[in-house]
């Protein structure tokens, strides 16, 4: 009998989990004002820990959350610019965008405490072809839940 109602609960909470929706703030996507702008995109390919969202930042600014195999997408004008993402640590690459050039970023994830460590890599082209095609991109929203705008950590 408990048996049953464990498995039962087990099933419940990986339904849940798999539910978990990456987001990103539809204020972040829209088109930048500049004649040839860049794109940066933060994909986390890795199809573990579904119950997970790790935050993405442009400058300091929360974008919005990856969730197990999405990315999110936006442009930017040319000029030095910082990427961060975090889970358990933060981590941000600061890189020098060139206009109408794709910039591919992905989280890499190692085991941490209580949630996965992150490392941002940075792509070559070929590579994030590769892995972006089976991603799904986040789903835009105009407004975070008050929770996400807690400390980067």
């Amino acid at each position: 009998m408990y048996l049953n109602q464990l498995w039962v609960l087990l099933f419940a909470t990986l339904l849940f989990q798999s539910c978990i929706q990456p987001t990103q703030l539809a204020s972040s996507f829209q088109e930048v004002d500049v004649e040839e702008p860049a794109t940066i995109i933060v994909m986390r390919p890795n199809p573990l820990g579904t119950a997970v969202r790790n935050r993405v930042y442009h400058n300091g600014k929360l974008i919005g959350f990856t969730g197990v195999r999405s990315y999110l997408i936006w442009e930017v004008e040319p000029g030095l610019h910082s990427v961060g993402s975090s889970g358990e640590n933060y981590d941000f690459v600061e890189v020098g965008i060139e206009a109408g050039k794709t910039y591919y970023f992905k989280q890499a994830q190692r085991p941490g405490l209580w949630k996965p460590r992150i490392e941002l890599v940075a792509l070559s082209e070929d590579q994030a072809m590769k892995t972006i095609n089976k991603l799904k991109m986040a789903k835009l929203v105009e407004r975070l839940p008050r929770s996400a705008y807690q400390s980067k950590i």
